[in-house]
């Protein structure tokens, strides 16, 4: 028998789109499949568009408690062993889910898709890291994690977990993929397909964040320093320096974005967590030698002077 795979839809005032992504998860060439739904506390008609569907669907309603604490309840109340995620903008290619049911994986990796934007979006840059082939948690913590809708989940993962963390108001997927890699090991495996379609609403949390989006995912990263100091020598060699690294571009972002003071505490904290703090940050080995022998500071003070 086909396992089952429930697609887990949060829904908050999307009225013009909802239909849309409840019929691509409808229409899944993967039959073995439930849509569960959950509104989250909309003001607008999405609750009326969403009883439409009937019985060919679950849904819920309550307060509006954000999109993390959406896809929770959605994981509370789905019965398959796969979970998939689908925003309610956005929208699922008919054979996304079987795409990746039907990777040959090992027991430490996970079926990952790529995304597209819309073609009204074409002409907004992609998001570089959405479409490769593996990602594994050294990827993840220097560059980027797959998209909320890329990866197919194992339910079992997302409980061990403890799913998304609710307090976050952005990167929220960056953080669940971020600690599925460490504290699972899990490695996010392409099957090169399109899997799905999404928009980059101007007022979405991620476009609205800002600044403040680096801010959180340095936050994320500072958490994961938590986790390891408990690992062996080597792999925390190896997670230090990555993280450390990361930090050290998040803090030249923020001191281009004039957060100066933020940016300064962040590159401290970073320079102390491994030697090679300096490495990514910088376009030339120059550069970013001279980082490490004035400072973070100083280099940057002399940058700005040079510009």
């Amino acid at each position: 028998m086909r396992s089952l795979v429930s697609i887990i839809v949060p829904c908050y005032n999307s009225e013009t789109w909802i239909a849309e992504a409840i019929r691509s998860a409808l229409d899944q060439t993967w039959e073995t499949k439930e849509i569960v739904v959950i509104d989250d506390g909309s003001t607008d008609g999405s609750l009326s568009v969403i009883k439409s569907f009937g019985d060919s669907i679950r849904w819920e309603t309550g307060l509006n408690r954000g999109g993390c604490a959406a896809r929770n309840r959605g994981i509370e109340l789905a019965q398959g062993d796969y979970i998939q995620f689908l925003d309610s903008d956005d929208a699922l290619m008919p054979d996304c889910i079987e795409g990746k049911m039907v990777m040959d994986l090992g027991a430490d990796e996970r079926a990952c898709s790529g995304v597209e934007l819309w073609a009204e979006e074409s002409s907004r840059d992609m998001v570089d890291y959405w479409n490769l082939s593996v990602y594994d948690l050294e990827f993840i913590i220097k560059k980027g994690a797959p998209s909320t809708l890329a990866p197919l989940h194992l339910r079992k993962d997302l409980a061990a977990i403890g799913g998304f963390r609710e307090n976050l108001r952005c990167a929220q997927e960056y953080d669940l993929h971020l600690r599925m890699a460490a504290y699972l090991g899990i490695r996010f495996v392409s099957n090169g397909m399109i899997g799905a379609k999404i928009r980059r609403r101007g007022e979405s949390v991620s476009q609205l964040a800002g600044t403040y989006m680096y801010s959180v995912t340095a936050s994320i990263l500072l958490h994961l320093c938590q986790w390891m100091e408990n690992q062996p020598d080597g792999d925390r060699e190896k997670v230090a320096s990555a993280i450390s690294q990361r930090l050290t571009c998040i803090a030249r972002t923020l001191h281009w974005r004039g957060e100066h003071k933020e940016a300064a505490a962040l590159a401290a904290t970073a320079r102390a967590l491994h030697p090679s703090w300096y490495k990514s940050a910088y376009r030339t080995n120059v550069g970013g030698v001279l980082a490490n022998i004035i400072g973070f500071e100083g280099f940057e003070r002399l940058h700005r002077f040079l510009r």
